[in-house]
């Protein structure tokens, strides 16, 4: 096995020889007891994969610090009370898109809340509801008798 296939297999299968295919782990630990470039670069990934182990499973994490950064990098806080602000305050924009939106609201209750086509006896026989392959026969609506009405 030549240096940078051996890379190539670390790279690609890391540091952990039970993850190699079977007829690559004896030519790998051969190049390792030979060559000392080969041996470096896989102790380097078994450091590398220790340290992706221990960082998974660390729980306790001073956060202090990185809750003092993001609050020094927001800047001071405002310390005025949050309240509603009047309509008539908001800038034009504003009251134009909440018009709109009103407006939008308004004409989606009215076209939910209309009826559709009435259900008369014309509407029943209209070829939009009955189609020839789906009668069933002897179907007295679509045959044209009006005793259901």
């Amino acid at each position: 096995m030549k240096t940078e296939a051996f890379k190539k297999y670390v790279d690609m299968y890391s540091a952990d020889l039970s993850r190699w295919p079977q007829d690559l782990i004896h030519p790998a630990t051969a190049l390792m007891e030979h060559d000392d470039a080969a041996r470096d670069y896989f102790e380097a990934a078994l450091r590398l994969d220790d340290m992706l182990r221990q960082g998974d499973s660390a729980t306790e994490r001073d956060l202090t610090a990185l809750e003092a950064r993001i609050l020094a990098a927001a800047g001071p806080l405002s310390s005025a009370p949050s309240s509603s602000v009047p309509l008539h305050f908001l800038p034009v924009p504003a009251r134009a898109a909440m018009g709109g939106f009103l407006a939008a609201a308004i004409i989606g209750f009215i076209i939910g809340v209309t009826p559709t086509v009435p259900l008369t006896y014309d509407t029943l026989v209209d070829p939009v509801f009955y189609a020839p392959e789906t009668v069933i026969a002897e179907d007295d609506v679509f045959l044209g008798k009006r005793g259901i009405f």
